[in-house]
């Protein structure tokens, strides 16, 4: 069974990644038509805010990935659960202490507050709210195993999150452009949970634990993020320099060649 489980996750996998190469290109097309320098630089800050939420764990989520196996390969199911609700409790708190400042910025900053609308900023809050719980469910999969459920996720996302992108940019451009981010996080912790429901998280800290997942986990994320932190970091380099115009400008460089790539 594990075996046919792998077969079927890598067949997954490989057709979720044929669609978004097939939808990447008309999809980046469209968002730069339709949104415009602007739009697209706005979009492409946004998605910088919510990486960096995902970036506040350092390392929990890969430790989680790691130890959780070991846990119940020594029957130690209790320090399993243990592990899996302190990787819960330091992201839910760190991502509360980080919209907590992002609001307190926005009504403090008149700079800010005058250049973001109000209902981007609830928008951006729901998205963030989504996407933290996607992070924090993927590598949860991972340690159980279930990699059947991470490959359905995959290719259900590679199927709608093009098309629903697509048609909300057409309907409503850039305020489409956040719903679809938000409908498609939310697509994919729905079809998550329909799946799997076996872990209830709660609140747990222990000073200790935490401090051994994440001098675990550190290294682990910063090898695998090092990458993306850099890019984002260009990214907002540019936007403060430049503006966020050429913010656009240069991502939908960065994208078409992306798309390019893939094909060659």
């Amino acid at each position: 069974k594990k075996k046919q489980n792998l077969i079927k996750f890598t067949g997954q996998l490989g057709f979720s990644g044929i669609f978004s190469k097939i939808l990447s290109l008309p999809h980046s097309i469209i968002y730069a038509k339709f949104l415009m320098p602007s739009g697209f630089g706005v979009l492409q800050i946004f998605k910088v805010i919510i990486s960096y939420f995902g970036y506040i764990q350092m390392g929990m989520l890969q430790a989680v990935t790691r130890n959780v196996p070991k846990a119940y390969a020594n029957n130690n199911f209790e320090k399993s659960k243990n592990i899996k609700d302190i990787a819960f409790t330091w992201l839910f708190s760190l991502t509360i202490i980080g919209l907590f400042f992002l609001w307190t910025i926005y009504f403090l900053n008149d700079e800010f507050s005058s250049k973001l609308d109000l209902n981007y900023l609830i928008m951006l809050t729901f998205i963030i709210i989504v996407s933290q719980l996607n992070n924090f469910m993927k590598p949860i999969l991972k340690a159980e195993g279930e990699f059947d459920i991470i490959g359905k996720v995959a290719l259900i996302n590679s199927l709608s999150s093009s098309i629903i992108g697509i048609f909300l940019v057409l309907l409503f451009s850039l305020e489409g452009a956040l719903l679809a981010l938000f409908i498609n996080n939310l697509i994919m912790f729905t079809v998550t949970i329909v799946y799997y429901r076996e872990y209830i998280p709660n609140l747990f800290f222990r000073f200790n634990m935490l401090y051994e997942q994440m001098s675990q986990g550190l290294l682990i994320f910063f090898y695998r993020r090092s990458e993306e932190i850099i890019k984002s970091l260009s990214l907002i380099i540019i936007a403060y320099f430049y503006g966020i115009e050429t913010v656009g400008v240069f991502s939908f460089g960065f994208l078409s060649l992306s798309s390019v790539y893939k094909y060659s």
